[in-house]
């Protein structure tokens, strides 16, 4: 069994389609991606700044995804 460290986008699955979210939803989506992968770049390295930086920064991103 994987950790959510260790799960990797291309084990996920879903039953939506990127092709059935609206340009803006999927642009948000990309974006919090972004930060959870430099998140976990951050806690790789031991960067506990920039971990907790890009966690607050997903946040918002997801805040405004709920928003939509």
């Amino acid at each position: 069994q994987k950790t959510a460290y260790e799960i990797r986008p291309r084990d996920w699955s879903s039953d939506v389609c990127s092709s059935d979210l609206s340009p803006a939803v999927a642009a948000l989506a990309a974006e919090a991606r972004q930060h959870y992968d430099r998140a976990v770049q951050a806690q790789r390295a031991g960067d506990w700044a920039k971990y907790g930086e890009e966690l607050r920064l997903l946040g918002q991103t997801l805040d405004r995804l709920r928003a939509r």
